[in-house]
């Protein structure tokens, strides 16, 4: 009975294995159909994607920001003045009583004469406690410690800028005068926000110092000005080289050797000039071409990097060009003065002609479409726009564009402007 069991199995498994062998071979060529579908399927879908991403998506922005920049013209300066010479007629050490750039009246003691440098340097101290004592002037009485905190906060930030600018760019006297200023506003603000002693204390002591120190002060001479002026302390060499009373006679040929001059010997008892104009004058000479919207009378804005951190307003007093050497002589005259201006002579200038404000973006945003609008994709959403713009002037790398924001569908602040993309249109989706 086992046996014959035994002997009936594998013939079921064979019967079976038939069977399903059979359904397989029968269901197969549809089960490679359905394969073969899906792979074409998803390969069309794949080029499609990359064809997609390599033609939209594959783009860069950047933001539309406000921006003002100016076109300049860089040249080298000869600055001259109406200047006199002040001479001293005692011998020994000098202690001066007039900053450069400060403005004097005539018979005013511009310094004292010491006869060793002790007592010069106490001149010196007595000075910088009275300029101190009279900065605090307006803190001892004053209720309103809050108001007073918060302007000094702006007079520091505005000093330690200053400051800055001056290390950065060797500007030796505006560094250190900077720096005298800063430390003083920090100490004013410690005395406003009682961090100090108290300002009454502070004022005591250095009266106190100041009083010491004058007892023992005993100039051997002085040192008076005839004219009033600008004062400036040291005398350079230059101040004949070219004539504030023979303006209208200086040729191109006279601001070229200026340039190129030498200083003359200067005398052993100059102690310095002064000014005795309101104004004084830069003298250059720049290519034709770059003059052209030049005229006399006009105003200008110029840069003296190297002197001094502010824009300086000017007005043409002569410009003449020389068709034939394609240059033109420009006179500037300014009525501005501080300490580093006044020690301009020999400076590398800039001539602001024209200032562009508006909306700076990357040069390769701009673009133009059916060859007569010129404008910029801007990524709204998932979709580029197309925006008109108003080019005002271009640079290396980028472009001001001109901003107004009343009137709809132009550039805005913060726009992100797409700046590298194929294929864009207005509309498009590019995300």
């Amino acid at each position: 009975m086992r046996e014959r069991e035994t002997k009936e199995r594998p013939q079921q498994r064979e019967t079976q294995g038939r069977k399903s062998y059979e359904k397989k071979k029968t269901s197969s060529p549809w089960i490679k159909k359905g394969i073969y579908i899906v792979m074409a399927l998803s390969v069309v879908a794949y080029m499609g994607y990359m064809i997609v991403v390599s033609t939209t998506k594959n783009i860069e922005t950047d933001y539309a920001i406000t921006y003002e920049c100016s076109e300049t013209i860089n040249a080298d300066a000869f600055i001259f003045r109406e200047e006199s010479i002040i001479y001293r007629e005692t011998d020994g050490i000098l202690a001066y009583n007039a900053e450069n750039g400060s403005k004097i009246v005539a018979g005013s003691v511009v310094a004292d004469v010491y006869a060793d440098e002790e007592g010069a340097k106490n001149h010196t101290r007595v000075a910088q406690i009275n300029k101190t004592l009279d900065s605090l002037g307006g803190f001892e009485t004053s209720n309103n410690v809050a108001a007073n905190a918060q302007a000094l906060e702006g007079k520091i930030d505005e000093t330690l800028l200053e400051y800055v600018d001056s290390a950065e760019s060797g500007k030796y006297d505006t560094f250190v005068t900077s720096k005298a200023n800063l430390l003083e506003n920090l100490n004013k603000k410690q005395i406003a926000t009682g961090q100090s002693a108290g300002v009454a204390g502070y004022i005591s002591k250095l009266t106190a110092e100041r009083d010491a120190l004058v007892e023992t002060l005993n100039p051997k001479g002085e040192v008076r000005t005839e004219k009033a002026g600008f004062f400036i302390k040291s005398s350079d060499g230059y101040e004949d080289i070219l004539s504030v009373k023979k303006i209208d006679e200086i040729s191109v040929s006279d601001i070229k050797s200026a340039l190129t001059s030498t200083p003359k010997e200067v005398k052993d008892t100059a102690i310095g000039r002064v000014c005795s104009s309101d104004e004084w004058y830069i003298s250059t000479v720049v290519p034709y071409n770059s003059s052209l919207d030049i005229r006399s009378g006009t105003s200008v804005r110029v840069n003296i990097p190297m002197l001094s951190s502010k824009q300086l307003k000017c007005t043409v007093y002569k410009a003449h060009t020389d068709a034939a050497k394609k240059e033109t002589m420009l006179i500037l005259s300014c009525s501005e003065m501080d300490e580093g201006l006044a020690l301009g002579r020999k400076e590398k200038i800039e001539i602001c002609i024209k200032t562009y404000d508006g909306l700076r973006v990357n040069s390769s945003a701009i673009r133009m479409v059916d060859n007569s609008v010129t404008g910029v994709y801007v990524l709204s959403g998932v979709t580029a726009k197309f925006v008109p713009v108003n080019v005002l002037y271009r640079d290396t790398g980028f472009a001001v564009v001109e901003y107004d924001p009343k009137t709809p569908g132009t550039l805005r602040v913060f726009d992100e402007v797409i700046t590298k993309g194929t294929n864009l249109s207005d509309g498009k989706v590019v995300r």
